[in-house]
């Protein structure tokens, strides 16, 4: 800075020329890039220089200063570039062991956080694993206590992943160091690996080889591909996820991992599937994954660009398996084993090759030993010669080999080499060149070795189609008791055939199951089967039950005398179990529907129904859908085709597909009405209710749910005339009719807990709460949600809950806590599209937009608007668009763009007088009076003013009347008349006043 001359005139202004030496601001930014740069080189440096720059801040940013400057949008951004350096600060300090310095640092920071009031995750978990680092975990624990108790308080949600992950380190007293190299923040990082081999022996040339693929730092051009290719049993398996344990510290963005099952016995998993897995591993919503592969590519691809991510794909069929799951960009390197070769990778894409053959004698040799002993390795040296030959130098067959001279009756190696030998000749399945014969010679001896329980277990076990099982399956199964059954599992385990899996549960390698299955042909298999199938369906119908009690649904076969059903306590252990045998469940219905009985597949799917309205899956729950579809028109059951085309319009529906929803609840109504299906035509005119409430037509809505409410009350339905008020209700508020909505609300709490039904209860509440928002009832409306609320959480209502938290979200907006409602709107945001549900993606943006708008952010808000409105448009989310427009409109009028504001307004208008939804008429006008008052149009002005508030007053929106009297307040006024002004304005504050709501001053 020049000290003589440091203020020139320039551009009409002033210029203030200053250096870091000069200004903090600048030698702050200055020294944290300096230390971002050395972290990598020199941390110890780095840490310092970090120190240095923290030191620049004596208290946050204008301090001192009002509200209205502190959140100045350049205010914000350097408050949130403080913060970024001390958590890459605390990063590095916590990695050289300086917890106690961390902590001092973040501490300082939680009472002076303009950006989240002290609520940022990624500073409190960083600075509960600094205080456990420092030895105050008492600290590190009442701190997360506090922090979530806030969260539930103000905010209604619970700590998010970094937070509870922390939390958790620190009650397993892990060190609670973190990585220098850290992953992109806000990243879901993916660590799906199974576990290191154990026992691990040999491969070093191919582990070499390996090591030697991997690029240095940044130096890959391209993504590096590795197929490894070789026969069953050959340890493929076994050598890529070994060598992902090794390397993976060098892929810092997560390790994806997914058996492809291509030579199983059942159908290979499907490249849509895999990449769904995937997709769902890297932070993407279940349901907003496309169901399209191509559009799944591209977003995976998407995720992966600038990302460093090790992908294994484990037993591939082809490469048009593998070739949608390749990244697109360079950083991640993709690992692919098969049986056969994958010439196509390395001519197109130029992955590297890698075939297996047998291992090595030493490393044969060396795995072997590692079970049997070297003592018995020396004294039967001759005979272990032998058997590694006879093994064909196989991993797969030497294990087991290994777990039959351990358990079995051969007292020495030679004896069972040559059992070994004579029962490979004796199968006719070992000849000169095939090791597969060696493998199979292998299980045969196994298999032999098993008590008659055991053996029928491991073949009724490769019978299972999903790719895991609980005891319970095979308890269902066998028909045993579980001791028994835990029994046989376990001599299973210890023989090599069974590999066990976390959570109790257990797999079968894929040649193992094929070999299962194949001696299970041996016998009549079809009772274990339908017995397996009795018990997803029986126990399905449990939870199913337990959750949504009054869930309309098909008839459930009496379940058979002594068949097996899991015991499910309460909602919590049902939700767990349907969330766990999901995939087992959606197998077992493909089963069904293509080996028989079909039945199977539409009972299954349709006990399902409840689960996938409130829990989502959708590309699953259309997937099992389609499939039962098909089953029920093959077997002419019509009455079940109508159900899977009810729930195929309600999955479609969640997925804010609306025109296929109505497409098949039409088709379902049409079919329930010539089977004289009563309850189904209930079920089909409500659904359909639902979409057209939805795709804005409320007059049809009301028409559709007042046909269902008059059946259900015809064929004495309860829960379903419940429902049926409640939804009357909801077309009510939206042809504008706040105050008769409320009423039937009421009437479908009473009617809900007379039943004792919480899920109808948790809806109507939610109704209730928005006709008080639309009454201006705010208190009223917050505490109707908050009950709501809780109840879909108890009831894990995921679509309840998403619903509410955007309705709480809008009453906080206009109740002015701007901050609370921003935070509870954008958890709407992520949790809608984590179900598909892209109308609350809407309405939460729409929302956010108005709070940054009412602060005086109006470029901020256009921006969230148009995205909004965009949306709206795509989904033909008709209330969404409408409510979009009127903010937009009082966002374009307030930064000068009026025609376009008047224009915006207008379409509002014209959305809901062609559409009937009238809820926010009174609002539309309101912005419309404004903004033809910013032309001077005072007679327009008047007009639209004096309409608004005349239906605000009819309907009884009590806010809405206070902004459309402030409105005509400020018309007057131009028009000179100040006292008849005075009386307007007067009128608007004594209801604001009434309300508890504080006014908008710019409106």
């Amino acid at each position: 800075m020049d000290p003589a001359q440091p203020i020139t005139a320039a551009h009409g202004g002033y210029l203030l020329k200053v250096d870091e030496a000069g200004l903090d601001v600048l030698r702050f930014d200055g020294l944290a890039t300096r230390a971002r740069v050395l972290a990598g080189d020199d941390p110890h440096t780095a840490e310092a220089t970090f120190v240095e720059a923290l030191q620049c801040w004596r208290g946050g940013v204008l301090s001192d200063m009002p509200d209205r400057l502190r959140q100045h949008p350049a205010a914000m951004a350097l408050a949130q570039r403080r913060l970024a350096t001390a958590l890459s600060y605390a990063d590095l300090a916590m990695k050289l062991g300086q917890h106690e310095n961390a902590a001092v640092q973040l501490q300082r920071l939680t009472g002076e956080d303009p950006l989240h009031g002290g609520l940022h995750e990624g500073l409190n978990a960083r600075l509960m694993l600094a205080l456990a680092g420092s030895g105050q975990q008492a600290a590190a624990l009442r701190l997360f206590g506090e922090v979530r108790d806030r969260l539930a308080d103000e905010l209604g949600v619970r700590p998010g992943m970094e937070m509870r992950e922390a939390h958790l380190r620190i009650l397993q007293r892990e060190s609670p160091a973190t990585t220098l190299v850290a992953p992109s923040p806000g990243r879901s990082i993916p660590a799906q690996l199974p576990a290191d081999v154990t026992g691990f022996a040999g491969r070093e040339a191919q582990l070499e080889a390996l090591d030697a693929l991997v690029p240095e730092g940044s130096q890959a051009s391209a993504v590096v591909i590795v197929t490894i290719e070789g026969i069953a049993g050959v340890g493929k398996t076994a050598l890529a996820v070994h060598w992902a344990h090794r390397v993976r510290s060098r892929y810092p963005d997560g390790q994806l991992y997914v058996d492809l099952r291509g030579y199983a016995s059942g159908a290979p998993v499907r490249p849509l599937d895999a990449l769904s897995r995937f997709l769902h591993a890297l932070g993407v919503p279940a349901e907003q994954v496309p169901i399209d592969v191509e559009e799944g590519m591209g977003l995976y691809r998407t995720l992966l660009a600038n990302r460093r991510v090790l992908i294994v794909l484990d037993n591939a069929s082809g490469v048009d398996q593998v070739r949608p799951l390749l990244p697109g960009s360079a950083g991640c390197l993709v690992l692919v084993t098969s049986r056969g070769r994958l010439g196509g990778l390395s001519a197109r894409e130029g992955a590297y090759r890698l075939a297996l053959d047998g291992l090595h004698p030493d490393e044969a040799k060396a795995l072997l030993a590692r079970s049997v002993g070297q003592d018995r390795m020396r004294d039967e040296a001759a005979s272990v010669a032998e058997l590694l030959e006879a093994c064909a130098y196989l991993p797969l067959a030497l294990r087991i080999a290994a777990a039959n001279i351990n358990s079995g009756p051969h007292t020495e190696i030679a004896a069972y080499t040559a059992d070994l030998r004579r029962h490979g000749r004796l199968a006719g399945l070992s000849v000169e060149g095939d090791e597969q014969g060696a493998v199979q010679a292998a299980f045969d001896l196994s298999y032999a070795q098993l008590e008659p329980d055991s053996q029928n277990l491991f073949r009724l076990l490769g019978l299972i189609p999903g790719t895991d099982f609980s005891p319970d399956e095979a308890i269902a199964m066998t028909g045993g008791t579980p001791a028994k059954v835990r029994r046989g599992l376990g001599h299973l385990v210890s023989a090599n055939l069974v590999h066990p899996e976390p959570g109790d549960r257990y797999s079968l390698h894929d040649l193992l199951a094929e070999y299962a299955s194949l001696r299970a042909r041996e016998d009549d298999a079809t009772v274990a089967l339908d017995r397996l199938l009795d018990f997803y369906l029986h126990t399905a119908h449990a939870a199913t039950s337990l959750l949504f009690p009054d869930t309309s649904r098909l008839p459930v076969p009496k379940m058979a005398d002594g068949a097996h059903v899991v015991v499910l306590a309460d909602e919590t252990e049902a939700i767990s179990w349907l969330d766990a045998e999901r995939p087992n469940l959606i197998a077992a219905a493909n089963w069904a529907a293509a080996n028989g009985p079909r039945r199977y597949a539409w009972q299954i799917t349709d006990v399902l129904r409840g689960y996938f309205i409130s829990r989502g899956h959708g590309v699953d729950g259309l997937e099992i859908c389609h499939v039962a579809l098909d089953a029920a028109r093959q077997e002419g059951d019509r009455l079940a085709e109508a159900s899977m085309l009810d729930i195929l319009g309600l999955v479609y529906y969640n997925l804010s597909d609306y025109q296929r929803a109505i497409t098949h609840h039409n088709e379902a109504l049409a079919l329930n009405r010539q089977i004289s299906n009563r309850a189904g035509e209930a079920a089909s005119l409500h659904n359909l209710g639902r979409v057209h409430s939805q795709l804005g037509r409320p007059a049809q809505a009301a028409s559709y749910y007042s046909q269902a409410l008059t059946i259900h009350r015809e064929t004495g339905n309860r829960v379903g005339e419940a429902t049926g008020l409640n939804y009357v209700g909801v077309a009510q508020l939206s042809l504008g009719r706040p105050d008769q909505a409320l009423s039937w609300h009421k009437q479908s709490i009473t009617l809900a807990r007379d039943l004792g039904n919480r899920y109808v209860e948790a809806r109507a509440l939610n109704g209730a709460g928005l006709a008080h928002w639309a009454m201006g009832e705010l208190d009223n409306s917050v505490q109707c949600h908050l009950r709501a609320l809780a109840t879909c959480r108890q009831l894990g209502d995921r679509h309840g809950e998403v619903s509410t938290i955007i309705c709480l979200a809008e009453t906080h907006c206009d109740a002015g806590r701007y901050r609370r409602a921003v935070v509870l709107a954008r958890t709407g945001i992520t949790q809608g599209r984590q179900l598909g549900e892209r109308r609350h993606e809407v309405s939460g943006l729409d929302i956010v937009a108005t709070a940054h708008m009412r602060r005086g952010h109006t470029d901020i808000a256009l921006g969230h608007y148009r995205d909004a409105l965009q949306l709206a448009r795509d989904i033909e989310f008709r209330y969404g668009e409408t409510s979009v427009l009127i903010g937009m409109a009082a966002a374009l009028r307030r930064s000068g763009h009026v025609a376009e504001a008047l224009t915006a307004a207008r379409d509002a208008l014209a959305v809901m007088r062609d559409s009937g939804m009238r809820l926010l008429e009174a609002r539309a006008l309101t912005v419309l009076a404004l903004g033809h008052l910013a032309f001077n149009d005072f007679s327009r002005a008047y007009d639209h003013a004096q309409q608004a508030l005349t239906i605000a007053r009819k309907t009884g929106q009590r806010l809405v009347e206070a902004w459309a009297r402030q409105a005509k307040c400020l018309v007057l006024r131009g028009l000179g008349e100040t006292g008849e002004a005075m009386v307007e304005r007067g009128a608007a504050d004594a209801i604001y006043t009434a309300l508890g709501v504080p006014p908008v001053e710019d409106l």
